[in-house]
């Protein structure tokens, strides 16, 4: 059984980016940080089921291994489920 994704605009919007390119989180992971992969997907996971929302760095990583603006990720401004890096 999977994961219940989270009802955030950053997980719709991470969600839809990978299915586009057809990738995993993983692979996303990996283009994030190819020294240490495992820290890009769990923050990934994060942000995709527990609503997380990503710090700036995290932001510009995850914009730039999708190779779209940073501002095209979403951001929430005010109370979030939790700030992750």
């Amino acid at each position: 059984m999977g994961r219940t994704r989270a009802t955030t605009p950053l997980a719709d919007w991470l969600t839809a980016a990978l299915e586009e390119r057809g990738w995993g989180v993983r692979t996303l992971a990996r283009k994030m940080n190819p020294a240490e992969p495992e820290i890009a997907r769990r923050a990934l996971n994060r942000y995709l089921f527990e609503g997380s929302n990503p710090t700036d760095v995290n932001r510009e990583a995850i914009a730039a291994a999708l190779e779209v603006d940073p501002s095209e990720v979403p951001s929430v401004d005010g109370p979030f489920l939790g700030e992750a890096a």
